[in-house]
C-alpha cells in the first residue's frame, strides 16, 4: 500500500491531520476534503479496518510525542476528530463504490464449451 520512499507520505499525512485539527469545526471545509480523500483512497484498496490500524497508530504517536502534555481531555478530542474523518472517508468511499459502478458477470460473459 505505500511506496518505499515514504517522504511524500509523511508529509500529506501531516498536512491531512492538520487540516482536520484546524478545521474540525468547519464542516463545509472539513467533509468535502475528506469525501475526496475516502475515494481517493479507494485506489490503494483501502478498507474500513485499515483507518482502525491508522487510527491507533495515530494517537498511540500523539501520545508518545506529547509525553505528559498528553491529557484525557485531549484524547477524548483526539478520538473524536479521528472518528469523525475516518466515517466520512469510508461512507465517502463506499458511496463511489456503489454497485451501480460494477456490471455484474453473467453467462453471456463466458464463452460456451465447444
Amino acid at each position: 500500500m505505500f511506496p518505499g520512499d515514504m517522504t511524500e507520505q509523511r508529509i500529506r499525512l501531516f498536512n491531512s491531520v492538520i487540516l482536520i485539527a484546524t478545521n474540525i469545526d468547519t464542516m463545509e471545509v472539513l467533509v468535502p476534503y475528506l469525501k475526496e480523500l475516502g475515494v481517493g483512497h479507494i485506489k490503494y484498496d483501502t478498507r474500513p479496518e485499515h483507518y482502525l490500524i491508522v487510527g491507533k497508530s495515530l494517537l498511540n504517536t500523539l501520545k508518545h510525542f506529547l509525553g505528559e502534555a498528553w491529557t484525557q481531555e485531549m484524547a477524548e478530542s483526539w478520538i473524536e476528530a479521528y472518528n469523525l474523518a475516518a466515517s466520512v472517508c469510508i461512507e465517502a468511499a463506499y458511496e463511489a463504490m456503489a454497485p451501480i459502478r460494477y456490471a455484474a458477470v453473467t453467462l453471456d460473459d463466458v464463452p460456451p464449451s465447444v
